[in-house]
């Protein structure tokens, strides 16, 4: 900010470390002027700035240089998540364009809790919730609540209620949530159920076989149905046979299909790909609004050329899930086709958990919470993610997932009818964004294609990873004067670190250097002043108390210490002018004349009122005269 009496043109002067990095002539208008100057810094760690403003008409002063310090720290690290190779290339763009460190992992691969602390943010990119398991999702709740980092989840066909989000505890940790009202409930559904009736489902898990379970799951998922729906039961071991052929389930009756499900007995081997490709056949000659496929088997099986054919069901929007039962289910391969058919993979190995499975899987194959068409957002709150961006550029999408706000998150795009689009919130010490549409498959498509969509990938994250700080070592800096209060705030494992024994190295401006050390002073918090007593910038690092392995932490800082504050102020500081007018009940006069009268009274006029006074004294003579009246002394 440049203060200027009247209307001229200066020099700006940039110098970085004591070398002039640029010499500008910027033109000021009476008044404060908003400077913008960028300067790029290709060094890490800790570097002094200078500013200094000359030319005809400015009078050397302290008030024409400015002093200050960047602390620039290495790139931050950003891991994303994708369940299919590839489907995450627009965010991946975005990170490495921003010059940010990128790792691409699968869900299986998230990393544990140390691990995952070296990364400043995470992207979720339209993974479902099942192909975490509760011991993940718990890691990624933690990184963001209890150690302050960023989380976005970007959305699909296989996220937010499409992808079993609903009360799960990945779901905690977002600004919204699955709960949706009725929306596509005239949607017709056709469901096919491709049983696995081996010889090994005849195994019992707490007295009950999984053949028993996989009946009573079947006939639960055919009750789940309106009779306008289309149901198919596909049995297979080593051959496959159609207990019921693709039918709606009005017209072949709930009473037959729930007695063909009841046939099912164990018996054989198994192969999955040839019950895969029979149903996969019979489902793309099936029309309906909605179709999608549930695989169940509790065994292993000859390996088979699966992509072509899910392929073909990917292009037809055709849904495949998968439920292992049991220790011998073959998790890898499950997990593999549930990611290539775009659903959901389940495993359990207690089977009476099956028809709990099932209910949730026919919830979600009813989609009501995709909603497609041509959706154009609409801007609803302003926030630094679209800094740069006008919203009325955002390209229209195809789809999206319908979710509800929480009451404490930020709705900054939403569909015409208030859907949220784009949110985001506080999650305790971090942050989390969720985007409800997809990154580009079919949905996000215009979006991908837009020059901006870099820049709203990119604010995205990093908002959600927050000031590059570590939060359980932070350190403050408060100047008065020629004195600096410094503070750590210090924590491990989430808890406050105690008695410990950190300091402060402090390089003056002249390069001296000196050492400090911090005291506690509350749970967590250490404290030391510092006397700068030379002006300039000193520059400070703070250092903590090796933990049990010998490793330190440390954070770097600094404070600039004013040769003349006074001289640094160009005018007087109204800031303080009025609150000490607010303080003591006056007000603050901005022109001469106000000086001289307030309140439309001349300056130095006071009322009081005496009349209490000369009612006293009235009374006191009029004692005295009847007094003086009786006593006979006039």
């Amino acid at each position: 900010m440049l203060d200027a009496s009247r209307a001229t043109e200066a020099i700006l002067q940039v110098s970085v470390d004591g070398q002039a990095t640029r010499d500008d002539i910027v033109r000021l208008a009476p008044g404060s002027n908003r400077i913008s100057v960028s300067q790029t810094l290709a060094s890490e760690g800790f570097h002094r700035i200078s500013a200094r403003v000359g030319g005809p008409a400015a009078v050397e002063s302290n008030a024409n240089v400015a002093e200050g310090f960047v602390v620039v720290k290495p790139a931050p690290r950003v891991l994303i998540i994708e369940e299919r190779k590839d489907e995450s290339l627009p965010v991946q763009a975005a990170v490495r364009d921003a010059g940010l460190r990128l790792d691409v992992h699968n869900p299986d691969q998230l990393p544990g809790q140390p691990q995952l602390e070296s990364y400043a943010a995470v992207v979720v990119v339209n993974v479902s919730a099942t192909s975490f398991t509760l011991d993940q999702q718990k890691t990624l709740r933690a990184y963001v609540e209890a150690n302050g980092h960023g989380l976005v989840v970007v959305g699909g066909t296989t996220s937010y209620g499409l992808g079993s989000y609903a009360d799960s505890v990945l779901e905690e940790a977002l600004p919204v949530t699955s709960v949706v009202p009725p929306g596509r409930d005239d949607a017709r559904l056709a469901l096919l159920l491709i049983v696995d009736n081996s010889q090994s489902m005849s195994r019992k898990s707490d007295g009950v076989s999984s053949i028993e379970m996989a009946r009573q799951a079947a006939i639960l998922a055919s009750r789940s149905l309106d009779v306008r729906d289309v149901i198919g039961v596909l049995a297979f071991n080593h051959h496959f046979q159609w207990l019921v052929p693709m039918g709606v389930i009005g017209q072949i009756g709930r009473e037959l299909v729930e007695s063909k499900i009841g046939q099912l007995e164990p018996e054989g081997g198994t192969d999955i790909f040839a019950a895969v490709s029979e149903g996969a056949a019979a489902m793309l000659a099936t029309q309906a609004d909605l179709r999608h496929i549930v695989l169940f088997t509790d065994g292993q099986s000859r390996p088979g050329d699966y992509d072509p054919l899910l392929g073909r069901l990917r292009a037809k929007k055709i849904g495949l899930s998968t439920i292992g039962l049991g220790p011998e289910a073959d998790t890898q391969l499950l997990s593999s086709l549930a990611k290539l058919g775009e659903g959901r993979y389940y495993f359990t190995e207690r089977t009476p958990e099956l028809p709990r499975i099932m209910t949730r899987e026919i919830a979600i194959s009813k989609r009501s919470a995709q909603v497609e068409g041509q959706i154009q957002p609409q801007l609803v709150s302003s926030s630094p993610i679209l800094r740069g961006i006008a919203p009325s550029d955002i390209p229209s999408l195809a789809g999206y997932v319908a979710t509800t706000p929480r009451d404490e998150a930020q709705v900054v795009l939403a569909t015409e009818d208030g859907r949220p689009l784009l949110s985001q919130w506080h999650f305790g010490l971090g942050r989390s964004v969720s985007w409800t549409s997809d990154g580009d498959r079919s949905w996000a498509a215009a979006l991908a294609r837009w020059p901006q969509a870099g820049r709203l990938w990119e604010q995205s994250i990093r908002w959600a990873m927050g000031r590059p700080v570590q939060r359980d070592f932070q350190v403050n800096v408060t100047v008065s004067g020629h004195r600096a209060d410094v503070t750590l705030e210090r924590a491990r494992d989430g808890r406050f670190a105690d008695l410990e024994r950190p300091a402060a190295a402090v390089v003056d401006p002249a390069g001296r250097s000196a050492t400090a050390p911090l005291r506690q002073v509350a749970p967590g918090r250490y404290s030391a002043s510092v006397i700068g007593d030379v002006p300039g910038i000193y520059q400070l690092t703070v250092t903590g108390q090796p933990d049990s392995a010998g490793a330190t932490r440390s954070e770097t800082s600094g404070f600039v210490i004013q040769a003349d504050p006074e001289s640094a102020a160009f005018g007087p500081d109204e800031h303080v002018l009025r609150r000490i007018a607010s303080e003591t009940g006056g007000r603050l006069l901005t022109t001469p004349a106000s000086a001289f009268r307030a309140e439309g009274r001349p300056r130095g006029e006071h009322l009081e009122p005496i009349w209490q006074v000369l009612v006293l004294g009235g009374l006191v003579l009029f004692v005295v005269d009847v007094g003086a009246r009786r006593m006979g002394w006039w």
